[in-house]
């Protein structure tokens, strides 16, 4: 029988993640969801104004 982890080992692991994956374009943890949002939209029109994203 195939056993699921449980939603705490989920939600720690999915956490890790964003971590990690977080800390490739930002040097500090956010602050807020606000602030993580800030800083993605900024980065995406950094990327359309450069042409890298259509």
């Amino acid at each position: 029988m195939l056993k699921y982890p449980s939603n705490q080992i989920i939600s720690k692991t999915l956490r890790m993640m964003n971590t990690t994956i977080e800390q490739c374009y930002h040097l500090k943890p956010f602050e807020s969801d606000e602030e993580r949002l800030e800083s993605i939209f900024a980065l995406y029109g950094q990327m359309t104004a450069k042409g890298h994203i259509e």
